[in-house]
């Protein structure tokens, strides 16, 4: 539930009625989180700003008045059934009904603790970069192509169920997808190849080869 949020976002407000998009730590620096990055930051300095005027007075606000909980997000914004990705548990010990559907509000009482992880773990929907929509899958029976442009790194194109052809990157032991739209769209179960060239500063894979840098 923590990575989900972490990585996937909560539309939330403050008490001031500003909303954003909130990302967990492990997004702090990705463009996606800018917005909340500079939140944070005001917050943080205003905060530094409060303990200098206390030093410098004497007197303190009390912890109602601190302008950071106004800048803060609420909990009942970041607990609203208006997300668009569905809680995992719930206070009620309820858990989502089906783990992988991350949009559908559906919860059950029937789960236990055990399966339940081992599904996170075998399922895949865990492994970074963690989406709303779930694995990224290859459509049966495609062909997938793949280059090593250099030593600890490795780009594999493979067609996604519609005809769009999708890259993934591996970079020092991880996993992303290099681009978050299709390369192109193909007709299904076409051939596929790559290359990679500029002693792997340039790689290129698709049916109509295209430039990639």
């Amino acid at each position: 539930m923590h990575d989900e949020d972490c990585a996937i976002g909560l539309r939330v407000k403050n008490p001031d009625g500003e909303s954003w998009e909130c990302y967990g730590d492990k997004r702090a620096l990705d463009r996606v989180a800018a917005e909340n990055l500079r939140r944070c930051v005001t917050a943080v300095q205003s905060s530094a700003g409060e303990i200098y005027t206390a030093y410098s007075t004497g007197g303190a606000p009390s912890p109602s008045n601190y302008v950071a909980w106004r800048m803060a997000p609420t909990l009942e914004s970041a607990r609203s059934t208006s997300q668009a990705l569905a809680k995992l548990f719930t206070f009620d010990s309820e858990r989502r009904r089906d783990i992988e559907r991350r949009r559908a509000w559906e919860f059950t009482t029937e789960w236990w603790f055990w399966s339940t992880a081992l599904k996170c773990k075998t399922s895949g929907y865990w492994n970074y970069p963690i989406v709303l929509s779930g694995v990224r899958t290859a459509i049966q029976w495609s062909s997938i192509s793949a280059v090593s442009p250099k030593a600890w790194s490795i780009r594999a194109f493979y067609q996604m169920p519609g005809g769009a052809i999708v890259q993934s990157a591996h970079f020092d032991g991880r996993w992303t997808h290099a681009h978050g739209q299709p390369i192109v769209n193909a007709v299904p179960f076409t051939p596929l190849a790559s290359v990679s060239w500029k002693d792997g500063k340039e790689v290129s894979g698709s049916p109509h080869f295209r430039r990639m840098t």
